[in-house]
This record gives C-alpha cells, structure tokens and sequence, in this order.
C-alpha cells in the first residue's frame, strides 16, 4: 500500500502449483486421448473404404478380364463403391454392351452376306459353263441371264456396303429440312413414276425440321420410293408426306398396292426379306433393312403401317430436337458458364 510516495504495507498471494501442474495434465491427457480416438476412426474409416473400393476394383477387373477373353456378357456392378467407381461401371458396361452390338452386327453381317452370295454366284457359274456346249440362240439367252445375274449381284452388293456403312454407325447430326429433302426427291423420281403410269404426290404443311444424320432422308425416300413403285398398279398414286406429330418429324410413303399382312409388316425390316409375291430375282431384300438402320443412326424409328383401303404406309419417325438435360443440370451449366 502506498501513501503521498511512502510505502506502508505489501499483500502476497500464493496459490499452489501443484493443482496447476495437475490441471495441465489433464488437458494435455484429454487432448492426447481426443487426437487417439480421432487418429483411429479415420484410419477405420479409410480402411473400411479403401476395402469397399479395393473389392469394387476386383469385380470389376474379374468383369474386365471376362471381357478380354471374349464373353462380352460380363457386366461390372453399378450399385456399390462410391460415386467415382459407379460412374467408371457404368461406362464400361456401355463400352461392353457397343461392343457386343458391333460383334453380334458383324457375325449377322458376314453371315447374310454369305448367304445370299451363294444363289447369284451358282447362278453365274452355271450359265457360264453352259457357254461352252451352247448353240448360239442358247448362248445369247445365257448371254442375258449371266448379265442379269451380274446385275443382282452389284445391287446386292451395294445394299450390302450400305449396312455396312450404317450398322453400328453413330454420326454426328444436324437440322434438316425434311419436307424441302422429300419435294427434292419425289421431283427426281417423279419421271420414273410417271413412265410406270402412277401419279407421285407430295403431301406437306410447311417446314418440317428434324435432327438427323445428313443425306439420311434421301436414302431413306429412295429405298422407300423404290419399294411403293414396285408394288404399286398403273394408275395408283404413291403419296409422300412430311408432317409434325407430338414434337416429332414423320415421314410417310403411302402406296395403293396388295399390302402386307401383319406377320409380314412384323419381318419387313428383316434382312433379305421379301414378300411372298415378289418376283424371283427382283431386289435384294435389303432397301427396307438400310431405311430402319438410318432411321436408328438419327434416333428414330421405322414402320409399316396398313394405308387406307389397301396398300402400305410405310415411315420413319425422326426427333425434332435433341433431348433437353434435366433442370439441374442446365442450371449447373449456365452457373458454370458465368463464371
């Protein structure tokens, strides 16, 4: 204490150390056994994952490996390990599943081919060995049938490079203008039409656009021209139409001949298929497979449908638009965009 700068008195206070000393120990212990215990539930935790994704990783190598030895049936779970993993599953199974879509294309391809190679070669082969015993009338009908035969099989070739092109395809596509595509080609094939004595009419109610693969519409309406033409009588009419339908592009080749029955309209598509009342040798059996492949590259579909009174209705529906991403996902997008 002190007065006018005289001190008269001090007052000391003591605590002990020793209750300091044990408090410190026991935050130090506390703090010891805290950083323990977080120190061994993170490696539980880790260990406990990295066994999830170590036997996620060894299903999926077993799937990998079946796959490299040629069953292309094997699939890798989607639904265990996290977020990453499922996503690389996933993705493996599309590759698997594209590649056993192009195996099974190719083996059905080679096998089709060599199929119906087979009659037109033994054909040519049998009219060329009778050139050498055959009188000259024989000859020059020979002559004939070898060149048709010839024929045959350019046309079946060519059909055959068209799958080849298309089967397994996944081209880029754009917007297309599908009713200026089928006034394009019912003008190209309006002289054959009328030389056959059957009226080609083009049915539209404006701009019809639609996401395809481009040059698939003109491929698809000559194949399909082709078969109405062929099947249509004299004095019929073959109606193209290009019309909007629910959000979609369709595309219709309406003919007034003898018709399909159900069973055939189901087998139309079928490689090689031919109606029952075809002329022997006439057409591949190829134009209405190459109209449902292209049709598929652009994301739609092809049919046959009964028309109105007889005859067939044959079109392809095509999507107008790609289809817009969820709205999450576009809200993420423009967010990521503005930054």
């Amino acid at each position: 204490m002190t007065s006018g700068g005289s001190v008269f008195g001090a007052v000391r206070i003591t605590f002990p150390a020793g209750n300091l000393e044990s408090r410190i120990r026991r935050n130090t212990l506390s703090l010891g056994l805290l950083a323990a215990v977080v120190m061994l539930s993170t490696a539980g935790i880790g260990a406990l994952l990295a066994r999830s994704v170590h036997e996620t990783h060894a299903i999926a190598g077993g799937a990998v490996a079946t796959v490299l030895s040629g069953d292309l049936t094997a699939r890798a779970p989607v639904d265990a390990g996290p977020h990453e993993v499922r996503t690389l599953a996933r993705q493996f199974n599309d590759m698997a599943s594209r590649l056993e879509e192009l195996l099974r294309a190719q083996r059905a391809f080679v096998a089709d081919a060599s199929h119906e190679l087979r009659t037109p070669l033994t054909a040519l082969r049998l009219r060329i060995e009778n050139l050498a015993s055959a009188d000259p009338v024989e000859m020059r009908r020979d002559v004939e049938q070898a060149t048709e035969e010839i024929g045959r099989l350019a046309r079946l070739v060519e059909g055959l490079l068209a799958l080849a092109r298309t089967e397994g395809a996944r081209p880029e596509r754009g917007q297309v203008d599908v009713a200026r595509e089928a006034a394009e080609r019912v003008g190209a094939w309006q002289a054959l039409a009328e030389e056959q004595g059957v009226a080609l009419t083009l049915e539209s109610d404006g701009v019809a656009r639609a996401l395809v693969v481009p040059g698939a519409i003109a491929q698809v309406l000559d194949n399909l021209l082709a078969n109405a033409l062929e099947v249509a009588p004299e004095g019929s009419t073959v109606t193209v139409r290009a019309a909007r339908a629910d959000g979609r592009v369709e595309l219709h080749v309406i003919d007034e001949g003898p018709g399909l029955s159900e069973e055939e309209r189901t087998r139309a598509f079928d490689r090689f298929w031919r109606a029952a009342g075809s002329a022997p040798g006439h057409g591949s059996g190829l134009g209405l497979a190459i109209v449902a492949q292209l049709a598929g590259a652009c994301g739609g579909t092809a049919q046959i449908a009964p028309a109105p009174g007889t005859g067939c209705d044959a079109y392809v529906s095509l999507p107008h638009r790609l289809t817009p991403p969820p709205l999450f996902l576009r809200h993420f997008l423009a967010h990521s965009a503005r930054k």
